[in-house]
Parts: structure tokens; C-alpha cells; sequence
């Protein structure tokens, strides 16, 4: 048995080439991106390690960080979320593009001192953002739009305007996950801050000091209506930090790791406990009825699983966990079939509409369907996901 090249594939969503396979058609059959094709891509990397380390989808934009701790992005740039306009831009023309595009961004920043390319080690994309963090002193670094303080750095600060931007006061961090609007992050000591929206209650108890809180602001600039209208009155509502915020879980165990949903948030406890917190319309914070409770701020554990728990993962508004005993178990909202009917590896089911499932067909499905690869032996090395796009790096064995 041998081992062919290494290969990342993508489905479904592609209508600003965020899937980095060189058009803007959404697939249904995972297929082949670019990037590991490309001299000019080969070129830049340093070593001859290509494989990521992260992948991550946004709206309409995707990241990932190769084994040398190179940020890669590709996909809709309008608002900066794939990075600077003087980062390396590789392009590719293809059968089906009539002109030259923009296929991929290497984002680049360097080190102050040194002058050196900062490498990177995590990544995570939201709707039209992206946060990063680097792999000396996990520094917090964030580029695109952050109209609801998705940015972090203050409420005077809601585009990057074509730079790479660094939260003040945040370090030693290894992970970062985005929702639609809001952000967590996660240090080496577990320790979780948010920022962005927190209209559902996403980012933990709320604190409304004016240094991260400016929803009236907000609100005016992008209504341009008065103090006195209903529409302000109602939105002050929707709370957004534009700085980071410690999280309040209540707790004083060690929290091991976080996801996040599309206004909805989980975090992982050292011995294993779930927590959660946000929007609950479809179920999704696991602990009781929307007809109950449809949103909470305050952290509170899910306590009916039936063993601990090792991993999470979040949906745009479901909710996963892998417990100790190999068991898969999800709650959330299923009129799409997201949640399944059994547990599987290496299947897809649920929203469908772009061929997201990677099954050959765009219909919704509600029961695990293996996805549709030509190649029946490959090892599945890691998946990432996106709004309606998805990737699986590969590789083929071959007997």
C-alpha cells in the first residue's frame, strides 16, 4: 500500500470562489481546489509541507493555515476579510472563467522587530471577517467588516481598511471561533473573552460599559434616523462589544475548548462538562425548550449527556458533541435533516441547496449519505466547513 499526494477538495457554495477551485460555480461533488496545483503557490511556500493545519469557511470567503503556519484565504474580499490588497495574490484562468480572477491571498504581516513574516496557527472566518492568531505570543489579529464590533479593537474601528489589525491586550492565545457576528477565543490558560454582537446573549452576561458598548451608535450610523424613533428604542437592544470581555461561566474549572453557532456559543470543560449559551429557537443550547427559554446570557450546563464529553462542534443553529464512549449526539434545528438519524464518519446530511453535502445532488438530506468521492480508499485527514461550502483534505491510497 502507498500513499498518493495529499489533496484538498471543497463543495457547495462557490458563488465568490471561495471555494479556491477556480470558478464561481457551486459543486456537488467534492472536487479538486487549486491551491496545491499552482507553481506560482509552490513557489511561496517555504518547505515543502502543504498540508493544513486549519480550515475554516465564512460567508462567502474561506482560510486555511498550511503545516509552515502560512495564512492562505480565498473568495469575496469586498471588506477586507480575505486580507490585505498587498498581500500575494495568486490568479489562475479556467475553461470556465472568461477573464483573470483572484484565486487565492497569502496574508502578510511582519514582524515588527525582526521584519520577518509572522507564521500563524490559528484561524476562523465569520460572515465578512476573519480573526488569526499567530503562533509567537498567540496574538489576536482581525481583517474586514466589524460593524457590531466583530474587529475588537473599539467602536471607532469598523472596517480594517486594508490592514491586518491587532487586538490591544490580548495574548498567549490557541484558538479563536466566529459566529455570524460575535467571536470567542480561547487562551493557553482556558480562559475564554468575546467580542461582536450579543443580541441573543451569545458572549455571556452583559456589561454595558461604554468603552465596549455602542449599540445607539451603531444603530444611527447605519439607519440615519433619530434619538427619538422606535427603531433606536428597540435596538438598543442588541448589544455589541467592541472590545474583548472575559466570559463569566461561574465556573473555576480549566475550559479546554469553545465553538461557536450562527448566534449561539459552547464551551468544553477540563473534566468534560458542556456549557452553553445564546440563541435558543431551535433547541440548540441542549438544556430546554425554545417555548421555554429562547435565548440565555448566563452560561448553563447541559447536563442530560450520558458521558463525558471530548469534543464540540456547532452548526448555524445545532449543536454537537463526541463523548468518551465514541457517541455522537445532536439537538438543534433540523428542518433540513442537519441533525441525521444515525451516527457516521465520512457522511454528510442535512441543508443541501448548494450541493454542500457533497453527495451529487442538491437535495436536502435527512439521513447520513456517504459523500461522493471517485476514489473509494483515502484516509480523511481533516474537514472544515463553512456557510453552505465544505472541504475534506485527503489522501489516496492506493494498493
Amino acid at each position: 500500500m502507498s500513499i498518493k499526494n495529499d489533496q484538498l477538495l471543497a463543495f457547495g457554495s462557490n458563488g465568490h470562489g471561495q471555494l479556491g477551485i477556480g470558478t464561481n460555480i457551486d459543486v456537488n461533488v467534492p472536487t479538486e481546489c487549486l491551491f496545491f496545483s499552482l507553481s506560482q503557490v509552490k513557489d511561496s511556500i517555504s518547505n515543502n509541507e502543504f498540508s493544513p493545519v486549519v480550515i475554516s469557511g465564512g460567508g462567502n470567503h474561506s482560510a486555511f493555515i498550511t503545516h509552515d503556519g502560512e495564512l492562505w484565504t480565498s473568495g469575496l474580499n469586498s471588506d477586507g476579510q480575505c486580507g490585505s490588497l498587498n498581500s500575494n495574490i495568486v490568479t489562475t484562468n479556467t475553461q470556465e472563467q472568461t477573464s483573470l480572477s483572484t484565486i487565492y491571498h497569502k496574508v502578510i504581516l511582519k514582524d515588527p522587530e525582526s521584519k520577518m513574516e509572522i507564521k500563524w496557527k490559528y484561524v476562523a472566518c465569520g460572515w465578512a471577517f476573519t480573526v488569526a492568531i499567530t503562533q509567537k505570543h498567540g496574538l489576536v489579529c482581525t481583517f474586514g467588516k466589524g460593524l457590531h464590533g466583530e474587529l475588537g479593537c473599539g467602536n471607532l474601528i469598523k472596517s480594517s481598511n486594508n490592514q491586518i489589525l491587532q487586538i490591544e491586550n490580548l495574548q498567549e492565545f490557541k484558538k479563536v471561533d466566529c459566529g455570524l457576528r460575535h467571536c470567542i477565543g480561547l487562551t493557553n490558560d482556558g480562559i475564554c473573552f468575546g467580542w461582536g454582537s450579543n443580541k441573543h446573549g451569545q458572549l455571556g452576561p452583559s456589561q454595558k460599559d461604554p468603552e465596549h458598548y455602542n449599540a445607539k451608535e451603531l444603530v444611527q450610523e447605519k439607519l440615519n434616523i433619530s434619538e427619538s424613533s422606535e427603531k433606536i428604542k428597540k435596538a438598543k437592544k442588541d448589544e455589541c462589544y467592541f472590545k474583548p470581555i472575559k466570559i463569566l461561566i461561574g465556573i473555576k474549572e480549566k475550559i479546554e475548548d469553545i465553538a461557536c453557532g450562527q448566534h449561539h456559543t459552547l464551551i468544553l470543560t477540563c473534566t468534560g462538562q458542556v456549557y452553553t449559551f445564546g440563541l435558543n429557537k431551535y433547541g440548540q443550547l441542549g438544556y430546554a425548550s425554545p417555548l421555554k427559554i429562547q435565548n440565555c446570557m448566563f452560561p448553563k450546563q447541559v447536563t442530560n449527556l450520558p458521558s463525558k464529553v471530548t469534543r464540540i462542534s456547532c452548526g448555524w443553529n445545532t449543536s454537537m458533541v463526541l463523548c468518551d464512549n465514541d457517541k455522537v449526539l445532536m439537538w438543534g434545528r433540523n428542518d433540513h435533516g442537519q441533525l441525521g438519524k444515525v451516527n457516521a464518519e465520512c457522511f454528510s446530511w442535512g441543508w443541501n441547496e448548494h450541493g454542500n453535502c457533497g453527495i451529487g445532488n442538491n437535495i436536502d438530506q435527512w439521513t447520513p449519505v456517504k459523500i461522493n468521492i471517485s476514489n473509494k480508499n483515502i484516509i480523511v485527514k481533516k474537514l472544515g466547513t463553512g456557510c453552505g461550502s465544505s472541504w475534506i483534505w485527503i489522501n489516496s491510497v492506493i494498493n
